[in-house]
């Protein structure tokens, strides 16, 4: 069986980690299609994947698929989402192949839209509406059969089914990162001695900000975090690392010379004493490894292009009785850690229990090859 993966951005290393391509290439042949130029995303990343294919036009797309399906069997995996599916989900059913989720963001987007629903006083009139019929999974399924007619994944694959008006068919997993965390835990540390851990989200810098209105003030939003670090520094002694987003694009002088490292985020997880972060799907990892978490925010963010993010991180705040930390007026608490609570959500949200003697790697093998019977 063929399976192809498709990104509606520049395909990079992380999606290729997240979507279990190398998983999948034991069972199956594999391809990786880059649909961005169809999508017009012309963000220009560092760590794009080089066996992945430019797809240039949907008639390209078409072409292509109709000669795969000539010669095998054919599965699509994707994390293209339901609104931006509904431009190529016609040329794909065209062809009869299934269209597999495997997608690490619904939780985002559950904390996000539920975060924002119950905020709905400092939203515009437009939003106001948008989130309040969001909340609701009647009025989701009616917006999505006016705005995406029968646009939905054949199967999805992840630990919990946040939108089920978007799929046919749940496949309970583990969450995407499970497996991440299962590696980590029998790595060394790469940094000498302890260390307190911020797991950046690229607020600055990140592709998807970087043509909104209203964006922050990005030396302003460094200098609140510097500062904050200083204070951990000198209440507990010890330094603080910065685990870089893989899209952020900072120098060595951001941060006042403290190490900043990419693509190392789980073990530096595994390894550091507490941690600080807006909402980062890292944190799945931090949970898992049962380590106190403060969340930030401010004001000045939460009026920002940026207000999205910063919500989702106050929801998972809220969700697991974190602190959140004003960055405007940091109060220097101490940290904690409810393990009833971490446990509640690692069951609910992150681990598929019927399986927790598997790998995510396993289940998703496991999943192709009843697929390809």
């Amino acid at each position: 069986m063929q399976v192809v993966f498709m990104t509606s951005n520049p395909f990079i290393e992380q999606q290729k980690i997240d979507m279990y391509v190398d998983a999948v290439r034991e069972i199956c042949t594999v391809q990786l299609w880059d649909l961005s130029r169809i999508y017009n995303r012309k963000e220009k990343v560092s760590d794009q994947v080089q066996e992945a294919v430019k797809i240039n036009s949907c008639e390209e797309l078409d072409q292509k698929l109709k000669q795969l399906i000539e010669k095998d069997k054919v599965s699509i995996v994707t994390n293209i989402t339901i609104p931006a599916l509904k431009k190529i989900y016609s040329i794909i059913k065209s062809c009869g192949i299934p269209i597999i989720n495997i997608n690490k963001e619904g939780l985002a987007a559950w904390l996000g839209d539920t975060a924002s629903a119950e905020n709905l006083k400092e939203e515009n009139r437009g939003n106001k509406l948008k989130f309040f019929l969001k909340k609701y999974r009647f009025f989701r399924s009616v917006i999505n059969g006016i705005k995406y007619p029968h646009v939905k994944y054949d199967y999805l694959l992840s630990s919990y089914n946040f939108y089920p008006e978007e799929s046919r068919k749940f496949v309970k997993i583990h969450q995407i990162k499970y497996d991440e965390f299962l590696m980590a835990k029998n790595q060394d540390s790469i940094i000498d001695g302890k260390y307190i851990l911020f797991i950046d989200a690229a607020l600055v810098g990140h592709p998807m900000f970087a043509s909104s209105v209203n964006q922050m003030d990005r030396n302003e939003y460094i200098e609140s975090l510097n500062r904050y670090f200083r204070m951990l520094e000198e209440k507990y002694h010890t330094p603080v690392v910065i685990s870089s987003h893989p899209k952020a694009n900072y120098s060595e002088n951001d941060f006042e010379g403290r190490q900043i490292i990419k693509y190392k985020t789980p073990v530096l997880i595994q390894h550091c004493e507490f941690i600080v972060s807006h909402y980062s799907t890292s944190l799945i990892d931090a949970v898992l490894m049962k380590k106190p978490i403060k969340v930030l925010y401010s004001d000045s963010l939460l009026k920002s292009s940026c207000r999205y993010c910063v919500l989702m991180g106050i929801k998972f705040a809220d969700l697991l009785n974190l602190d959140k930390v004003d960055l405007a007026h940091p109060e220097m608490k101490d940290f904690s850690m409810n393990e009833q609570t971490y446990q509640q959500f690692t069951e609910k949200y992150i681990v598929n229990v019927s399986e927790s003697g598997k790998s995510n790697k396993q289940l998703i093998i496991s999943f192709f090859q009843d697929l390809s019977k």
